[in-house]
């Protein structure tokens, strides 16, 4: 099974996308925060793109300001439906504040499970 990779430069919205439908596994996520507050990696269970601000994330990465973190995962983080993604500004599980272009730049390694 050959690892897969998404990588993303965050646009100036929530960056709401499928990385991939059916079962997947993510190995390590590297994330950059360039901004002056905290962005926040919100991970998705569904065969479509999120509805950031509806959809409740399975997983959600805090980056610090300024900040740049590797997060390898010793087990697959898995998800059944598939793998959606968005990057936003605020903290609470149903926020949908968009980001400034450039301020996070994303790159996940996962494995398709099918």
């Amino acid at each position: 099974m050959a690892r897969k990779r998404y990588k993303v430069d965050a646009l100036a919205s929530n960056n709401a996308a499928l990385i991939q439908a059916g079962p997947t596994g993510i190995a390590t996520v590297f994330a950059n925060n360039a901004a002056a507050s905290a962005r926040y990696v919100r991970f998705f269970d569904k065969a479509t793109a999120p509805t950031v601000g509806t959809d409740v994330p399975v997983a959600v990465i805090t980056l610090p300001a300024s900040t740049s973190k590797e997060i390898p995962l010793k087990y697959d983080l898995e998800f059944t439906l598939g793998l959606g993604v968005a990057i936003t500004g605020a903290a609470p599980y149903n926020d949908n504040t968009s980001v400034s272009a450039h301020d996070v730049q994303l790159f996940v390694v996962y494995d398709d499970l099918k």
